[in-house]
């Protein structure tokens, strides 16, 4: 990524990190003027691809784990299963993003697949 300035900083989740190298985009037979987001992390997209924008709102998500993805106007006090949260962490805009969930549900799933459904 070419950002055109040599300074380490944090950006916001989903903004332009960049464009595409020159000698990058010839190897992928792009136009060198493609834009590079910053990285996300898949369950925080999904809360994002759900419209969901506001405090008090919840996003479940299931893949390879389950995830269930709050936003809150208010800093966490400390609660037990909280697996963490960040200001902004899922979407800017001064909303703290709290994170909770189970990481073997698609192994979970996997297991009902092949043992439940083909009695």
């Amino acid at each position: 990524v070419n950002n055109n300035n040599n300074n380490n900083y944090l950006l916001e989740v989903g903004s332009k990190a960049g464009i595409l190298l020159p000698s990058i985009a010839q190897k992928l037979d792009l136009n060198e003027s493609v834009i590079v987001a910053t990285a996300v992390i898949d369950a925080h997209a999904a809360v994002v691809a759900a419209g969901v924008a506001q405090s008090g709102q919840l996003v479940a998500v299931l893949g390879t784990s389950t995830c269930h993805m709050l936003l809150s106007d208010n800093a966490p006090t400390p609660i037990p299963g909280l697996c963490g949260s960040i200001i902004e962490g899922i979407l800017p805009g001064k909303l703290w993003g709290l994170e909770a969930g189970q990481s073997g549900s698609g192994d979970m799933l996997a297991w009902y697949v092949k043992n439940l459904l083909s009695l």
